[in-house]
């Protein structure tokens, strides 16, 4: 069977290569990334698309000429929707998210409402549409605040602002764009330990990955902006068995029914974000799709196979595969510009890799002589081992040989996740 895999991030990499080790699997193809035209990591050259996500219409037809047995979508945009709805449309078997998840990923506001109703524990939160209503009601909370603008953000529309000076900063710059949305989400901060749990499912079974330690702040010690993730590890750290049955009786279970209920999604993947208190997890927030640095981490663990995982997935056939993840660990580190996730433009020499870490590019693709040339996350390294201190160890090894100039990467992934760093609160005004 023919694969397309659409997408041009460090998942999409991941998804293809382990796709590729799929016995039921003839070839992977995927399309050419919409950000820059790079060569996804993994990838054969010969196998790439010169077609986007951008393109659905152009992409059908050559699926068809192609006779592409199963269409896997990375990303969930407004793109990514209509990939998928004109592919489930014309009988082809696609994972991708419909019109409705997108809509969903766009705004947080409804996403926390619908949760909210449905009974998933996510932390307090409110709603405000006008910058002065926004500004009193952060007078009003404790600090830190975190706030979340409404819309498609890049991963950089999460705030936690340690001073009420400093959240109606950010407000105001928030609502007065259309970059991240007029409204936003006020939500109170909850100190815990944070995971990434990726779960697939049908109309019959939940499907739940290992659940993976977040890295999301910028900085060592969790220290420094929120991104999309700056590294993360299998086994999570301090994640017991406890934690990880109630994560799926509270979170995965619950917002997997509200979704059935409210019509958004019967079959497909979903990337849950928790945060484990004192008093049990909280959901901060789920995604529609194979989630960043998850997807890196278990496809690169898994020893099953990915496309009979994927097919049942689609077809809602969950019941008849019993996925093997493996007892390997995985220590996943993100290589980025300075100010990720805005744009950069680096330069790096860069080591032979050993059998034992693997290397998917993120915003960029291989240059001449071995330098990268890209955007803001170029590039996620992967380390294997028998347990998380050589996984560790034979990441950051190839890190340390690596000659870099401007780039930056969190030092301590894998390490005991600290709880993350509690902004000293600021005197009201």
């Amino acid at each position: 069977m023919k694969v397309l895999v659409v997408g041009g991030d460090a998942r999409a990499a991941a998804l293809a290569r382990s796709l590729a080790r799929s016995r039921r699997v003839t070839d992977v193809l995927t399309t050419v990334p919409f950000r820059n035209g790079a060569v996804p990591a993994g990838a054969d050259p010969n196998g790439v698309v010169p077609l986007s996500v951008q393109a659905p219409l152009a992409l059908l037809d050559w699926a068809r000429r192609e006779e592409i047995g199963l269409t896997v979508v990375s990303s969930c945009t407004s793109y990514a929707a209509e990939v998928g709805e004109i592919f489930r449309s014309a009988g082809l078997p696609v994972l991708a998210p419909s019109r409705r998840c997108v809509g969903l990923a766009a705004s947080r506001a409804w996403k926390k409402v619908l949760l909210a109703r449905g009974g998933v524990p996510t932390p307090p939160f409110f709603v405000c549409n006008r910058p002065d209503d926004a500004v009193a009601m952060v007078r009003a909370m404790p600090t830190p605040v975190v706030l979340r603008a409404d819309g498609f953000s890049n991963g950089s529309g999460m705030v936690v602002a340690s001073t009420v000076r400093e959240a109606e900063e950010v407000l105001r710059r928030q609502m007065s764009t259309g970059d991240g949305g007029r409204e936003v989400v006020l939500e109170a901060w909850l100190e815990g330990r944070e995971f990434s749990v990726l779960a697939f499912f049908d109309e019959h079974r939940i499907v739940v990955a290992p659940t993976v330690g977040d890295y999301r702040r910028m900085e060592e010690g969790g220290h420094g902006p929120f991104t999309t993730g700056m590294g993360a590890c299998v086994p999570a750290v301090d994640c017991s068995e406890g934690d990880r049955a109630t994560i799926l009786s509270r979170i995965v279970r619950p917002t997997v029914q509200v979704f059935r209920t409210a019509g958004m999604i019967t079959r497909g993947v979903l990337n849950f974000r928790v945060v484990v208190t004192a008093d049990g997890p909280w959901l901060q927030d789920v995604d529609v799709g194979p989630g960043e640095g998850s997807t890196q981490l278990l496809a690169a663990g898994l020893v099953g196979d990915l496309h009979a995982l994927l097919w049942a997935t689609v077809n809602g056939r969950l019941r008849q595969v019993r996925p093997n993840w493996g007892r390997e660990a995985l220590c996943a580190v993100v290589v980025c510009g300075p100010m990720q996730p805005e744009a950069f433009a680096p330069e790096a020499s860069f080591p032979e890799l050993p059998p034992d870490v693997m290397l998917y590019w993120g915003d960029i693709g291989p240059g001449c002589g071995g330098m990268l040339v890209g955007g803001a996350r170029l590039l996620t390294l992967v380390g294997r081992g028998v347990d998380l201190a050589s996984a560790r160890a034979r990441v950051y090894g190839v890190l340390g040989r690596a000659e870099f100039a401007g780039l930056r990467y969190r030092r301590d992934v894998g390490a005991p996740l600290p709880v993350p760093a509690k902004p000293r609160p600021s005197r009201r005004r």
